[in-house]
């Protein structure tokens, strides 16, 4: 959707608020899309969430996102 591209473009100018915002909408409506997770994992590692990154990670993880089970490895 077109929050899911929006918040992919926000993280590539480093703006992770907004692209976290985006996600968030985005999931709301797409809740077993295992990349926006991901996704949203990414930004919450980004700004320091380590607690939301993990369990967006999880969230991705167990929807079959396998590059989230790397993320998991790599940061806890």
């Amino acid at each position: 959707g077109a929050y899911f591209g929006r918040g992919v473009a926000y993280t590539i100018l480093t703006d992770f608020q907004s692209a976290i915002e985006d996600f968030r909408t985005f999931l709301n409506s797409e809740k077993d899309k295992s990349t926006g997770w991901f996704y949203l994992g990414n930004c919450y590692i980004e700004i320091g969430d380590k607690p939301k990154a993990h369990d967006a990670w999880k969230i991705a993880e167990r929807l079959g996102e396998s590059r989230a089970t790397e993320k998991l490895a790599e940061n806890f």
